[in-house]
């Protein structure tokens, strides 16, 4: 089954200006250390959010693409307004710096803005398109649902100018129910990307966290599948790492507990197969 996966993979694209090639699978944290790049594939994963300029060699010889995370850029905390004119001076120099490095896939501007950040937001969107085309100028929403939220997206593209509409969508409740809000934002947001002319990525939660269950195999593949049949171009699976949250038992452990690393590890694995195989079937 794996080499089917490796052809069925082969050339299948994923926007007009992003790689890799193949289905982006994206572990989102940040991998700020050695061991943590080195392990990513382990689990599959073929992109990474978010890393220093510091790991982008480790990423080249792993193969993976990175969104690069520079904390002059992106505020402290993700509830923090993002202040354009000393961001764009950073992303600037970090561009000048390493926009040649091959690892690079892009830059982490804002997780989860509110509306009244996007005219902000956008002026820095402008300057990595401008600075380095091709790059993605990352930005990762909430999930919603209703007309309002409709507003929200359009409000999104018009002031940003994405490259991609990404948002975290966490539907699985301490009951191991799904929210109904999955489905209804999977249909908005597929609806905003046609509308629009752009992919739109799913970030899916890999852990236990806060009011969420811990996910399953089952759990993770009807997310994975269903985010496909939506029309999904690329999986992001939160959190990757527990170093900042250690109650979470996330695929590496900042504790080396291996066991456990290896069980979550492998729970990972039937979503992502599955998101590989369904994303290229349909593309072929």
């Amino acid at each position: 089954m794996s080499v089917v996966i490796r052809i069925l993979v082969e050339g299948v694209a994923v926007g007009d200006d992003l790689k890799p090639s193949s289905f982006p699978i994206m572990g989102w944290d940040y991998a700020d250390d050695e061991p943590t790049p080195r392990s990513i594939p382990e689990c599959g994963i073929n992109c990474v959010a978010f890393v220093p300029e510091t790991a982008l060699d480790i990423c080249q010889r792993l193969s993976l693409e990175a969104i690069v995370h520079d904390p002059a850029i992106t505020p402290a905390r993700w509830d923090q307004p993002f202040r354009s004119a000393d961001s764009i001076a950073a992303l600037t120099a970090l561009v000048k710096r390493v926009n040649g490095h091959p690892a690079v896939m892009g830059y982490h501007l804002k997780d989860e803005p509110g509306p009244d950040q996007f005219a902000e937001l956008g002026k820095a969107v402008a300057e990595v398109r401008k600075l380095a085309p091709g790059k993605w100028p990352y930005i990762n929403l909430t999930p919603g649902m209703g007309e309002g939220y409709d507003g929200f997206l359009d409000d999104f593209v018009k002031q940003c100018h994405p490259t991609i509409l990404c948002e975290d969508n966490y539907p699985l409740g301490q009951d191991g129910r799904y929210s109904y809000v999955y489905w209804a934002n999977l249909a908005q947001v597929r609806i905003a990307a046609l509308r629009h002319r752009l992919p739109f990525w799913t970030n899916t939660l890999s852990v236990a966290r806060m009011t969420y269950a811990e996910p399953t195999p089952a759990s993770l593949r009807l997310q994975v599948l269903g985010a496909l049949v939506y029309g999904d171009r690329g999986i992001c699976y939160s959190k990757f790492i527990s170093r900042e949250l250690p109650i979470l038992e996330a695929p590496i452990l900042a504790t080396g507990e291996a066991a456990r690393s290896t069980r979550s590890s492998r729970r990972l694995r039937p979503g992502i197969s599955c998101g590989r195989c369904l994303r290229c079937l349909s593309r072929s």
